[in-house]
């Protein structure tokens, strides 16, 4: 069976910012793309007319609305085919995140999904920062969210940048098996796009998580603090060691801090093209970035952020 990547669009030049990365990650897991857009004539409507329109005309309205999306999809898909990508494209009618689960639950070939955070909200655009959102939580399937916001739109029919690429990949990890199942992911595309991986921990301010968990006057010291950095340290090493090869290059870094905010600035400071991180690992103190943490980081950063749902799985050594 064929492997596809999912982009879902709207029509917008903001939407299309998720193509470049989409069609990276295709080359790197020989996928064909599946372009989608979905047509919603409420929120098409320019105006509320009065008396209400005779059906005819309702129908009249939506062939034109899904003539015009087929025209914008084939347009956007002959640009990605000069990648000598394989494409197909769905038009379909309804709310947008019901469409897309939809469509993954009926197309089995669909591995990933691949999407900008926000479109333009008007009458003519539905809005991708919840449609990203409400995607994320209801699907078992890695999602690459592009965040757009901040990013003024170009003008139509401009030509999509298809020649993207990643020099540095962030790669989050905790020391569980949860989080390492990320690697893998990251080492392929980094060895596709010769990136360098950074592997990095965050170790949190034991003060801040004794008062968070008890209440109680914190006993931690700043030897403590020292002793857990050195063992986070030395399994970064050991980790690096395993995942390297000679296509790709790994760095190791050890932050203090709340493990969201610090995971953006990190990757920020180290001038990094993605974030690749599992999520919805197990509640605690060593699963602190697995989950909810994700999603803060996508809050936090500007970066494009692959989410790749971890699975149960035996630690090691248990």
């Amino acid at each position: 069976m064929e492997r596809q990547i999912l982009v879902p669009l709207d029509g917008s030049s903001l939407a299309e910012a998720a193509i470049p990365h989409a069609v990276l990650l295709a080359r790197a897991t020989d996928s064909t793309l599946h372009l989608m857009r979905t047509v919603t004539l409420v929120s098409n409507m320019s105006v509320m007319t009065w008396p209400v329109p005779a059906p005819a005309q309702f129908e009249h309205w939506m062939e034109d609305l899904y003539m015009e999306a087929r025209q914008y999809l084939s347009g956007v898909a002959a640009q990605v085919r000069t990648t000598d990508l394989a494409v197909e494209t769905t038009v379909v009618d309804g709310n947008p995140v019901e469409s897309i689960l939809a469509l993954v639950a009926s197309v089995p070939a669909i591995r990933e999904i691949v999407m900008a955070s926000h479109g333009r909200h008007g009458m003519e655009r539905w809005l991708f920062g919840s449609v990203a959102d409400k995607v994320i939580q209801a699907l078992a399937a890695p999602v690459l969210v592009v965040p757009v916001h901040g990013h003024e739109e170009a003008e139509q029919n401009s030509t999509i940048n298809l020649n993207h690429t990643y020099t540095t990949i962030v790669v989050p990890l905790d020391g569980s098996a949860f989080a390492e199942q990320a690697l893998e992911p990251a080492r392929r595309l980094a060895a596709r796009c010769e990136a360098t991986l950074v592997l990095l921990s965050i170790v949190p301010f034991f003060d801040t998580i004794s008062l968070g968990a008890s209440g109680m006057v914190p006993q931690w010291t700043g030897t403590d603090q020292q002793r857990v950095r050195q063992s986070v340290a030395a399994y970064l090493e050991t980790t690096a060691q395993r995942v390297a090869t000679g296509r790709v290059p790994v760095r190791t870094r050890v932050i203090d801090g709340p493990p969201a905010t610090m995971i953006a600035a990190t990757a920020t400071e180290e001038h990094a093209d993605l974030i690749v991180m599992a999520t919805h690992g197990r509640s605690g103190l060593s699963r602190l970035w697995l989950g909810s943490v994700a999603t803060r980081v996508l809050q936090n950063t500007d970066l494009p952020v692959l989410l790749l749902p971890a699975e149960e799985t035996r630690e090691r050594g248990r």
